[in-house]
């Protein structure tokens, strides 16, 4: 199994609950989450953990499936040789499995099942005598229910922000004292994703960007950039073959679903990620895909299901955002140019949106029909008090207008400012809009 090369940071509470209820005679556990979030490094945490190896005494079988060669019989056979046992001359899947069951007896062990992708392989894998335990890992929440069913199925969580920028200082010491304000901005915009903080902190430690403290500057500004970030590789965890970069490993998750779920996937790219949120109407009007599309990718933990609204985490949501289409952003500018349109007079429904209206905004093309953002929103600035947003949004319709008389005598109102004079000039407009 993979060597212990440091204990998670901010996963103490966990490992302690995961510790007792593997002792405690739950046979079935399986941790599920989001690419990069730390399932192998826990369960490798927990094969070299002290009260495990005292509980389980003839120790851990350890097995890794992936993608590449997710093979069972390849583990049983390398679980029987260590046990002392031969199933090659085995042909069947249910004899190798009885084989190595009749092997392992009464002994006590703790059996892991590592980076599952399909049910059937981890449960031909569940082999394990009445004084053993199992733990899977899986990216997909419906394979860790199905295995341990759902009190057996936790989730892993990202890592708080003071965790996270704890676990960035610990590869990076030299880059976070010279400019915490900007590491901890930099922990933050990666939501505490373990894997992100790790080849983040990889890259910045590097001699070649310590030894000045222009280079470390740079090389933190560098890595500022989302696209930037998504490039960086390393061998994963427990994987077997060549390095992956950041975007390939969460890239992974999509290698099964249905052509309809990753298109639903990439469209999603038009939102504005955590801690933004967003409905699932307005998920299903960008993705143009039904609640069954995105619930696949709610279970294999893509998209996040948080009281009644969705998000999108700040990692996933750059690799979803690196290959959304025009239309989906159109079609979420669409949504929530509507959505404010249609509920002018109610601040409260605006304010709910006005993270992700905001991130519609500063998508949209420089044009006339900015005039109607400016509009559709004036109410809500006004009641809100947000001056800074409604001068800003202004002065980005002024440039538009400006360019817009170049081209004419006189700006024509769109069809929304009807209710003005026929030929107030959006300059007018403008100035009304600041009086006000």
């Amino acid at each position: 199994m993979p060597a212990l090369r440091t204990t998670p940071v901010g996963r103490n509470d966990f490992i302690a609950d995961l510790v007792a209820r593997l002792t405690s005679g739950n046979s079935r556990t399986a941790l599920h989450g989001q690419a990069g979030v730390g399932k192998t490094t826990l369960a490798v945490t927990l094969a070299h953990h002290r009260q495990i190896l005292e509980h389980f005494t003839d120790g851990v079988l350890w097995g890794s499936l992936g993608t590449v060669d997710p093979n069972p019989t390849r583990v049983l056979s390398a679980w029987a040789e260590a046990l002392g046992g031969d199933i090659s001359r085995f042909t069947e899947w249910e004899d190798q499995q009885q084989a190595v069951k009749t092997l392992v007896g009464q002994r006590c062990f703790l059996l892991v099942i590592d980076d599952v992708w399909d049910v059937d392989p981890a449960q031909f894998l569940h082999c394990g005598g009445p004084n053993c335990a199992h733990v899977l890992t899986t990216r997909d929440g419906g394979i860790a229910r199905a295995y341990a069913r759902v009190e057996g199925a936790l989730s892993v969580p990202c890592l708080r922000d003071d965790w996270a920028y704890d676990l960035l200082q610990q590869w990076a010491p030299e880059v976070c004292a010279l400019n915490p304000p900007a590491a901890r901005a930099l922990a933050q915009e990666v939501g505490g994703l373990p894997l992100a903080l790790e080849l983040l902190g990889g890259y910045l430690a590097a001699p070649e960007r310590t030894l000045f403290p222009d280079l470390s500057a740079a090389a933190l500004n560098e890595m500022g950039d989302p696209q930037r970030r998504l490039q960086l590789a390393q061998k994963r965890l427990g994987a077997r073959g060549s390095k992956m970069t950041l975007q390939q490993t969460i890239a992974l998750s999509l290698d099964t679903l249905p052509q309809a779920a990753v298109a639903a996937f990439y469209a999603l790219g038009a939102f504005a990620p955590r801690p933004e949120h967003f409905s699932r109407e307005a998920a299903e009007a960008v993705t143009q895909e039904n609640a069954q599309v995105l619930a696949l990718l709610v279970v294999r933990n893509l998209l996040e299901f948080e009281g009644d609204d969705l998000t999108l985490h700040q990692v996933v949501a750059s690799v979803a955002r690196d290959a959304c289409e025009d239309g989906a952003l159109a079609r979420h500018r669409d949504y929530y140019l509507a959505l404010a349109g249609e509920n002018r007079e109610d601040w409260q429904r605006i304010e709910a949106a006005y993270g992700q209206i905001k991130w519609a905004w500063a998508h949209v093309p420089a044009d006339i029909s900015r005039l109607d953002w400016i509009y559709a929103l004036r109410i809500f600035h006004n009641r809100r008090g947000l001056w800074q947003d409604q001068i800003t949004w202004i002065k980005a319709g002024l440039r538009v207008v400006q360019a817009e008389k170049q081209r004419k005598d006189e700006a024509i109102l769109p069809v929304s400012y009807t209710h003005l004079r026929a030929h107030e000039t959006v300059l007018d407009l403008v100035c009304r809009l600041l009086l006000e």
